[in-house]
């Protein structure tokens, strides 16, 4: 009798997602691979591997990617066998991801003492690591797409979040942030088969892939608050016909309920490695608890605070989109919208972004382009049902309306190369390369502010040099690097005011930096790392007295 509801239910919840959903008959299907989703996987793979050597770190050099995990990390993990009181910022699932492809490069052999050649290749394994997710994350939204909103809807969602910006430049890097999101599509791929599907292996799946997802960054717990609601809301919708008490007790006590809970928990444990690591798991809820958080806050926690969050939500949602792609996909939500009851299993879908807002962005109050990325994948499935709409034959205007994709498409991949373009000719390149033709002597080079957002020179104790002045005017230096997007304190103010002015004996020389040649980003009122790249440098010349004339 169980068995015979969960069959009836799926099949009314089939019949709800209406024409644009293309179900498997049966969940064991093996899902087909058109040439054109092939097509779709070559380009992600290919723009997310262009300029993967940007700002690599290197042992003496953090590089310029923002929160990524260098191989010293790494390194120390396995060392400690991530045990006692190991603990980093980040959860370590994808540190034992790296740690693996390590000893495979290396034949298990001791890592303590690496050359500069090793590092630079274990960096680039880091990162090529990230591509392959981020390939897979592509190819995922295609396998959500197929059972939601059919084969065409889903290759355009597929091309659409292959195309997001900020998700072409963390696929290129060594962050969390690809990581953890590739293992949220796995839990989401899941979760939308419960929706047609509510056995008990796809309930186990999605429990322990979303528990990966939150062990390897903790902020994707907020993703799976509103999912846990709806199943549970599902299975008591399969229980009700027994009663509504009973109902409530049969679904707290189903076993794809139980099951699924003690799953999470193993899986936790085990990531975590709570049994051997407990004082370094410790010592990680303390630094995301701590200090360091208050400063992530960007918006008041007031209506008009909410609102404000909101807003910066939506520009950041442009600007990972671009234009045309926040168009098509805002079409596609209004034409699911008005189909209502027929898109069912679209919008079930859609669970996880909205718990992703609720209870992550307005929980935290922090709004990056990166925290909204299950909102901007979300909204590719919305994208791929209008485009797919936009290609029916049947329908009048065909040839304008496929000019019409075929612009938008355009505009997307443009879009996309863009962020590799301004990686590829940032603009530390070029005043690495002219300080090289132009410095004699390299090692009075010095950079004042955060080493990150700097071209790599030797570093100044600019805290030190900012209580006395005279010490960069007595130093032996020849130029100064100053980020002029990154001047935080009234003390580098002060710093650069002083440069700027030629009271320490120096001038600031008109360096043309590199135009790339396609640039369709606009960072303006933006919270994004994306910023970061080519920043504008300041460079000042020491200021060379002439030598005085001899006399006849």
């Amino acid at each position: 009798m169980r068995s015979l509801n969960q069959s009836n239910a799926s099949e009314h919840r089939a019949v709800d997602s209406g024409a644009l959903s293309t179900r498997h008959s049966e969940p064991g299907t093996p899902p087909r691979f058109p040439f054109a989703l092939i097509l779709v996987l070559l380009y992600s793979l290919a723009i997310n591997t262009y300029a993967i050597w940007w700002g690599l770190p290197s042992t003496n050099d953090p590089g310029w990617a923002p929160d990524e995990i260098r191989p010293e990390a790494v390194i120390t993990g396995i060392q400690a066998r991530f045990s006692g009181d190991w603990s980093a910022k980040y959860p370590p699932t994808h540190f034992y991801i790296l740690a693996s492809v390590y000893r495979i490069l290396y034949n298990g052999n001791e890592l303590s003492a690496i050359t500069e050649s090793d590092y630079a290749l274990l960096a680039i394994a880091s990162r090529i690591v990230t591509v392959l997710m981020g390939a897979g994350i592509v190819l995922i939204v295609y396998l959500c797409g197929t059972m939601v909103v059919g084969r065409t809807a889903a290759v355009a969602a597929s091309f659409l979040a292959a195309s997001i910006a900020p998700l072409v430049y963390y696929s290129k890097t060594a962050n969390v942030d690809v990581p953890y999101l590739f293992w949220f599509m796995v839990s989401l791929f899941y979760f939308s088969r419960i929706y047609e599907f509510p056995t008990l292996r796809n309930h186990l799946l999605f429990a322990a892939t979303a528990m990966t997802s939150i062990c390897t960054k903790d902020t994707a717990y907020a993703l799976y608050i509103l999912p846990a609601v709806c199943i549970f809301g599902l299975l008591l919708t399969e229980h009700r016909p027994r009663g509504r008490w009973r109902a409530l007790l049969l679904a707290l006590l189903d076993r794809r309920i139980l099951f699924s809970v003690l799953l999470a928990m193993i899986v936790f444990l085990l990531l975590q490695n709570i049994a051997f690591n407990l004082e370094g798991f410790e010592g990680h809820v303390k630094r995301i608890l701590g200090a360091g958080k208050e400063k992530s806050i960007v918006f008041d926690n007031t209506v008009r605070g909410h609102v404000e969050g909101l807003i910066q939500s939506v520009r950041n949602i442009r600007f990972s989109l671009g234009w045309a792609s926040l168009a098509i996909c805002t079409a596609g939500v209004i034409a699911s919208s008005l189909r209502g009851h027929r898109n069912r299993a679209l919008f079930w879908l859609s669970v996880p972004a909205v718990s992703c807002y609720l209870f992550m962005v307005s929980v935290l109050r922090s709004n990056f382009d990166r925290h909204l990325f299950p909102i901007t994948i979300t909204l590719t499935f919305y994208g791929g049902c209008a485009i797919s709409l936009l290609l029916e034959r049947n329908r009048a205007l065909f040839r304008l309306r496929s000019l019409f994709v075929a612009a938008v498409m355009a505009y997307c991949v443009l879009y996309a190369v863009s962020v590799d373009f301004l990686m590829a000719n940032d603009s530390r390149y070029y005043l690495r390369e002219w300080i090289g033709e132009h410095a004699a002597r390299p090692n009075r080079v010095v950079e004042i502010g955060r080493p990150l957002y700097l071209p790599g020179f030797r570093e100044l104790e600019w805290r030190k040099v900012g209580r006395d002045l005279t010490k960069i005017k007595n130093a032996r230096i020849d130029y100064v690097v100053m980020n002029t997007s990154d001047i935080r304190s009234t003390r580098e103010e002060k710093i650069f005011a002083a440069l700027e002015s030629g009271k320490l004996g120096f001038r600031r020389l008109d360096v043309q930096e590199p135009t790339p040649p396609l640039q369709l980003l606009n960072f303006d009122r933006v919270s994004s790392n994306l910023t970061k790249i080519s920043p504008p440098l300041a460079l000042f010349e020491r200021v060379r007295k002439a030598a005085p004339k001899k006399r006849d």
